[in-house]
């Protein structure tokens, strides 16, 4: 048994003789445990309780937005809270991950959560400023975001051996945990990627793609507060990973003559529901310039 699970044991059993139903206690015991499963699988090893990082909670948390309804995601992330609060409680941790990670919004009644995507016009006018006034980095960086509809981590944990070429052709080899899959890349992200590697020269293939200032791997936060600043420049106000992530999907369909399971593969996504409704209408997204 890893030490997280000896920790989680320990956990359920404290809150069972505090008077947690025995639906409770198994319900936490099963969200807790995705938890472990998940971390595991991305990073080839069980989470120790003391090294967990905010990062990896939402990492798991933008995971499960592809997948679950927000009332799931809540529960999960709500016994993880509970967990962790217990462990520092009792002096088990020096402080608590989850405790500053917020939910997910409730969807208004009928509104299709999964469904929430940009317009089109909207990404363009983000990329054209990003082209403007972005540095190499910066236009790879987010050039491959909105064509790929990577996760963050995802493009975070990039290496520079990721990108390959061949006979005129691009494309990221990505893993998550155990698995990989292959993106083919559109000739704007490769003349930018290429650019921006021009920068590079001499960089070992297990160099992090995307290095931040100090010269490490970037992370999901800096990448996002990138994106954040280019929307806010474009009069755009209200943006995030899901939105992107559902547009490039929606965009790759549309474009495509594929079907519903190649679709899956190139995005890492496994429901085929939740896929085949990206195609439905673009929400509207408020903007300073009046756009829908």
């Amino acid at each position: 048994m890893s030490k997280f699970s000896e920790l989680r044991e320990q956990f359920l059993l404290a809150e069972a003789r505090r008077g947690l139903s025995r639906r409770s206690v198994e319900l936490y015991r099963g969200d807790l445990a995705r938890f472990e499963t998940w971390f595991a699988q991305t990073n080839g090893e069980s989470p120790d309780p003391i090294s967990v990082l905010r990062s990896d909670i939402r990492g798991w948390q933008e995971e499960m937005q592809d997948t679950f309804r927000p009332a799931t995601i809540n529960r999960r992330l709500t016994a993880l809270r509970q967990f962790y609060r217990w462990a520092e409680r009792h002096g088990l941790i020096s402080r608590d991950p989850a405790g500053q990670v917020r939910g997910v919004p409730l969807a208004d009644p009928g509104e299709e959560p999964c469904a929430a995507r940009l317009p089109q016009a909207v990404l363009e006018r983000i990329l054209q400023d990003v082209r403007r006034q972005g540095d190499a980095r910066d236009r790879a960086m987010l050039e491959v975001l909105f064509d790929t509809g990577l996760r963050p981590r995802e493009v975070c944990a990039l290496t520079v051996s990721d990108y390959r070429r061949e006979a005129g052709n691009a494309w990221l080899q990505v893993k998550t945990g155990t698995r990989a899959r292959q993106i083919q890349l559109a000739v704007r992200v490769r003349v930018a990627l290429d650019e921006y590697l021009e920068t590079r020269v001499g960089a070992p293939g297990s160099s992090p793609l995307f290095l931040s200032r100090r010269k490490k791997s970037i992370t999901p936060f800096v990448l996002w507060h990138r994106l954040k600043q280019y929307a806010s420049q474009s009069g755009v106000r209200e943006i995030n990973p899901q939105a992107i992530r559902r547009s490039a999907i929606h965009s790759f369909l549309k474009r495509s003559n594929v079907d519903l399971l190649t679709a899956s593969m190139r995005f890492g996504q496994t429901d085929l529901n939740r896929l085949a409704k990206t195609l439905a209408p673009a929400d509207k997204m408020k903007t300073g310039k009046g756009e829908a």
